[in-house]
């Protein structure tokens, strides 16, 4: 980094020795302190580079966002034409279940039926004999 900020020494030297310190002691704490200044903070040109970079690694970022929209966009299509083959088989299956329950149910209608008839003919059977045997027994 270079000199970040404009650091007087010549006046934090005289500072110093004017509140008590000694010229070697004032000296040494102002090259600290001025390397201090320059080693820790950042010019323009340091945040112009950082500025720089964090473009970059935007750049990269929005990249890699829009590649992994892209992927996701293909795997829910993937998934929902799947989604779609399986709605479709059990649809099918469902349709032929129906369909067996239908006909299990037009054979019990044609069970009943047979039953109804079957036990109308035994009765009218059995009143056309009371009736026969009511006329024998009148007549």
């Amino acid at each position: 980094m270079s000199q970040a900020i404009a650091f007087d020494t010549h006046r934090f030297v005289k500072n110093l020795t004017a509140n008590g310190f000694t010229e070697a002691q004032a000296e040494a704490l102002a090259d600290e302190q001025a390397h201090l200044l320059d080693s820790n903070l950042a010019t323009k040109s340091d945040i112009r580079e950082l500025r720089s970079e964090i473009r970059g690694a935007k750049s990269e970022l929005e990249l890699s966002i829009e590649q992994v929209r892209s992927d996701l966009e293909v795997k829910i299509e993937q998934v929902k034409g799947d989604l779609e083959v399986k709605i479709e088989q059990v649809k099918g299956d469902l349709e032929v279940k129906i369909e067996g329950v239908r006909s299990e149910v037009q054979k019990a209608k044609a069970d009943l039926l047979k039953w109804m008839v079957g036990a109308l003919t035994a009765h009218a059977a059995l009143i056309a004999g009371i009736v026969a045997g009511m006329f024998r027994f009148l007549g």
